[in-house]
């Protein structure tokens, strides 16, 4: 039945197009042209010459190049209805969570979601509803932010580059990224451990490429009855406060 109607639907808009009349479908056509390249991000936290606290256990201070792709937090479910024929609507339900770029055309990208996306034909004449079939799809963000926001979903027997998607404008996202694996990956830094009297424990550690397992760690004592200003690989830190719960101190100069 599914089949047959979106057969239908689909016969209709190419015959309709060659005699100038509108399909009744209230959803568009898009091509996703292109794919999306991850890029590569190198970040040194905190900022120098700024206060933190942080607790046992937690990362002091911390440099890291990751390779990212573009991603969207769709803070909540999305269900968007539309129209399909004159005899069916559509409903579309796509989960929240993160969206991760598929591809691009020349005015947007597309951000599939791995969550279940659902499509289901309900009938305007009160015949009995299709079930639910699992499509891929997601939200179709343009580049220009005062355009509505699109839903995107691609048939089964469609190919992937084929799109239907249509305008809703209650999305809510936030912009995100998404790690993948790179051989140039690398996270190093710096971990609290606590403090015995005046010596101070902090952990140095290296994570490689997928980052799974740590590729290298060093434990590190400091004497603050001597110095308040500790250093290890070039990064230089002043500690104003240390106890067995937490540190309250500044970055002089960030790790290598």
């Amino acid at each position: 039945m599914i089949r047959t109607i979106k057969t239908f639907v689909v016969v209709a808009i190419a015959v309709t197009s060659l005699i100038g009349c509108a399909s009744t479908a209230s959803y568009k056509e898009r091509t996703i042209t292109d794919a999306v390249a991850p890029t590569t991000q190198n970040i040194s936290w905190p900022a120098v010459n700024v206060e933190t606290e942080v607790e046992i256990g937690q990362s002091m201070i911390s440099r890291s190049r990751k390779t990212v792709t573009p991603a969207v937090n769709l803070e909540n479910d999305l269900v968007h209805a539309g129209k399909y024929s004159d005899n069916y609507d559509y409903m579309l339900t796509i989960p929240s969570g993160k969206l991760i770029a598929a591809g691009s055309a020349a005015n947007g990208i597309f951000f599939k979601s791995d969550a279940k996306v659902l499509f289901q034909y309900r009938s305007t004449k009160n015949e009995t509803n299709q079930p639910p079939e699992q499509l891929v799809g997601g939200i179709y963000v343009p580049n220009n932010s005062a355009d509505l926001q699109e839903v995107y979903w691609i048939w089964g027997d469609f190919p992937p580059s084929q799109a239907s998607s249509e305008q809703h404008a209650g999305a809510v996202i936030t912009k995100s990224v998404h790690e993948v694996s790179s051989p140039t990956s690398f996270v190093r830094e710096l971990v609290y451990s606590g403090v015995i009297e005046n010596s101070l424990s902090v952990l140095y550690r290296e994570f490689l490429n997928d980052m799974a397992r740590p590729a290298f760690s060093q434990d590190l004592k400091s004497d603050l009855a001597k110095d308040a200003v500790i250093g290890y690989k070039n990064a230089r830190f002043k500690v104003y406060e240390a106890t067995n719960t937490k540190i309250r101190y500044i970055v002089l100069n960030p790790l290598e």
